[in-house]
């Protein structure tokens, strides 16, 4: 049920409606705390403009309370991350390794926005 539910909430989160936008984020990082395998099975690729991770990243540009619950999601994603051992490199590799430079930059670029001190955006 909740894996069928993330390919409705990644829609949802470009309707017009700021509220339905906020609430499909918040529920997408609620997600992410308990079942983040789930998340990062449906999350695609950040080049990938409808893919969920490439929806993320384009509702970091949204407004503060939508791009504050994204920086959520986002964060709850490093913490529960997925590790693997990369046995022909010798390293250990979580999903989000080969998007990381772009993760910073787009979080770095929201902390920089003229409206990052609404709903505490710049802390998120």
């Amino acid at each position: 049920l909740v894996e069928e539910s993330v390919g409705q909430l990644s829609e949802v989160l470009r309707d017009p409606s700021v509220a339905v936008r906020d609430t499909a984020a918040w529920t997408i990082g609620k997600i992410s705390t308990f079942h983040s395998e789930i998340i990062y099975n449906v999350l695609g690729n950040y080049n990938e403009p409808n893919s969920l991770f490439g929806i993320l990243l384009e509702r970091l540009n949204d407004y503060p309370r939508v791009a504050a619950n994204v920086c959520w999601v986002i964060n709850q994603l490093a913490i529960n991350k997925r590790t693997t051992y990369d046995s022909v490199n010798n390293v250990y590799r979580t999903d989000l390794d080969d998007s990381f430079c772009v993760l910073c930059k787009k979080l770095i670029d929201v902390t920089t926005r003229e409206d990052a001190d609404v709903r505490n955006l710049r802390e998120a």
